[in-house]
């Protein structure tokens, strides 16, 4: 019996581990500002995608982006504007 492929990113669901119960995936662009869902566009042509959304209590939710060479994180702005000079700790 084939194996079905891996997805090509893990899609975050809103699971609670504490609650034991498991929601549908959420949609991550949903998250996103028009201005970034339109950057995020734009920067795919160059090899950068969404890595992850990353949501903390009582804040923005900071969406990362990753170029295609896999090295390099970007923090997308809420106007859609990309920085590479963040703070963000990434853990692989």
């Amino acid at each position: 019996m084939p194996l079905a492929p891996k997805p090509l990113y893990n899609v975050p669901s809103s699971h609670d581990r504490r609650r034991g119960d498991v929601d549908e995936p959420l949609n991550l662009c949903q998250l996103l500002s028009s201005d970034q869902r339109v950057s995020l566009r734009q920067m795919a042509r160059y090899g950068w995608r969404l890595a992850f959304v990353r949501s903390c209590f009582k804040q923005r939710p900071k969406v990362v982006v990753i170029n295609g060479d896999g090295k390099t994180y970007g923090l997308l702005e809420s106007d859609g504007s990309i920085n590479v000079e963040h703070n963000l700790l990434i853990r692989h």
